[in-house]
């Protein structure tokens, strides 16, 4: 879980990540769109922090012009997707 974005805490990031070192996939994990939240400002920080054998990916929802879908039954699903797919390990 990353609180503060500004300024990005680089060796914070890195401690953790050397902490699983052998993990091969990182995920950023949010619920907005990936054109929203904080991913579009933090994606290349965190990969400039990544171990040789790290890749990042998103998990989110996918990019929209709105923030959220207007139907409480889409969103659930969607949401219960994310959750699901954040939490398989």
């Amino acid at each position: 879980r990353v609180e503060k974005l500004y300024p990005f805490p680089s060796k914070l990031i890195r401690e953790q990540l050397e902490l699983y070192h052998q993990a091969t996939d990182v995920q950023w994990v949010q619920e907005e769109p990936k054109n929203a939240g904080a991913w579009p400002a933090v994606a290349h920080w965190i990969k400039g922090v990544l171990l040789e054998s790290q890749q990042l990916a998103f998990l989110g929802r996918p990019a929209s012009g709105s923030p959220a879908t207007g139907s409480k039954y889409q969103h659930k699903l969607e949401q219960g997707e994310i959750v699901k797919r954040a939490l398989v390990f």
